[in-house]
């Protein structure tokens, strides 16, 4: 159920049997889209905040030359309980100031991503796989923590304003060991 907004936004819903719920999209397609081709996907977090900044922006480096035509997916959070679970790696608390707090369940979130996310958006749209990911705050820690689930899932990483500091430095710590562990890793991280 496509529905598209004043600004051209695809607004699309599906059920995730992984996460339990019915899922909001955003779904920005390039200027002059052509089925026939292919494009890469940058799946942004907090959607409905952050989307649409990106696609401006993607617009204009397409349009310079600088970056290919990318589709642009946003993922809304549903509300503030849903993103702290969803959007924090699951072995940091969801609540930093609560030492009894439950975990993420970002491990979840990625599979959701992975095994019913992408295939949706690539059977739907002309996308490639071709991936990028890009969170901020919270979403951040998503995004960097997808390096550690699984380091080929997305061809670049962006993370804006990251906590990373959270609970003595533990993705740092596990990334630190993670990436001193390979002798390459095909994915680019912007910090």
């Amino acid at each position: 159920d496509n529905v598209a907004d004043s600004q051209g936004v695809l607004q699309t819903h599906f059920f995730s049997k992984i996460l339990g719920e019915e899922r909001e999209l955003n779904i920005h397609l390039p200027k002059d889209y052509d089925s026939t081709e292919t494009y890469a996907v940058m799946y942004v977090l907090d959607g409905g905040s952050h989307d649409t900044n990106i696609t401006n922006t993607f617009d204009i480096l397409a349009t310079a030359g600088y970056s290919p035509k990318t589709i642009i997916v946003g993922i809304p959070n549903m509300n503030a309980k849903n993103r702290e679970q969803n959007l924090t790696p699951p072995f940091m608390r969801r609540d930093n100031d609560d030492e009894n707090s439950e975990l993420g369940e970002g491990d979840k979130f990625l599979r959701f991503m992975e095994s019913e996310l992408f295939p949706f958006i690539e059977r739907t749209y002309s996308a490639s796989q071709v991936r990028l990911f890009s969170g901020n705050s919270r979403g951040g820690l998503l995004v960097m923590y997808s390096l550690l689930y699984k380091s080929d899932m997305f061809h670049a990483r962006f993370c804006y304003s990251t906590p990373f500091w959270r609970q003595d430095n533990i993705l740092v710590s596990k990334l630190a060991e993670f990436v001193t562990s390979k002798d390459t890793l095909n994915t680019f991280i912007y910090m």
